[in-house]
């Protein structure tokens, strides 16, 4: 079992590397009914969230942010996230929320990305 998710995962960053969302997609389609983002870390389903938003794909990233953010409560990360898909939506005010919120985890948390967030928040103003 952990060999085949391990298979699965790596498989996972092929579309990526080539910036491909379709393939990307269905290679998701395929695997949707498998334990595969049970089992995977909140960093590679925040990589898959980050690439389908750099894709345009904001319905898909937010669809992942919030798996992670329902998985994880406590971590900034995906709140990180879903601000990155209101600043591309252009919705200013949420995505300093979501910004401050997750500044506010990582502080809490002792996240080492803590600094990114806040980058986040500043390149809002």
């Amino acid at each position: 079992e952990k060999n085949r998710f391990e298979l699965l995962r790596k498989l996972s960053f092929m579309p990526i590397m080539d910036g491909d969302l379709k393939a990307f997609n269905d290679y998701f389609n395929l695997i949707r009914s498998t334990n595969f983002l049970t089992l995977s870390h909140a960093n590679h389903i925040y990589r898959y969230g980050l690439f389908r938003l750099q894709q345009g794909d904001t319905d898909g990233a937010t669809e992942l942010f919030q798996y992670i953010n329902a998985r994880e409560p406590e971590n900034a990360l995906p709140i990180n996230g879903l601000g990155l898909v209101a600043k591309v939506k252009n919705e200013k005010s949420k995505a300093r929320d979501f910004f401050e919120k997750a500044v506010m985890m990582a502080e809490k948390n002792q996240d080492f990305r803590i600094q990114e967030y806040r980058n986040n928040l500043q390149q809002l103003d």
